[in-house]
């Protein structure tokens, strides 16, 4: 839950940060599009959607405590 002081801020931050990363991945398909024409594109967005695949099978997770106190 998002405390009511900061709601509004990280609403607008949300679109922000989505624009940047959708922004640098048209940049970039655009570059591969002038340089390989179809065919790399083609591979660009296969890698692309591999490497969200992977995320998605296999998730990151934070470890809590990565050490152990003793007593």
């Amino acid at each position: 839950m998002i405390p009511s002081e900061i709601r509004n801020s990280v609403y607008s931050l949300v679109p922000t940060v989505a624009s940047l990363l959708f922004g640098i991945t048209i940049i970039i398909v655009g570059i591969v599009s002038e340089i390989f024409n179809f065919i790399g594109v083609l591979v660009l967005i296969i890698i692309i959607m591999e490497i969200a695949a992977l995320l998605q099978f296999f998730p990151v997770k934070k470890v809590k405590n990565s050490y152990q106190e003793i007593d």
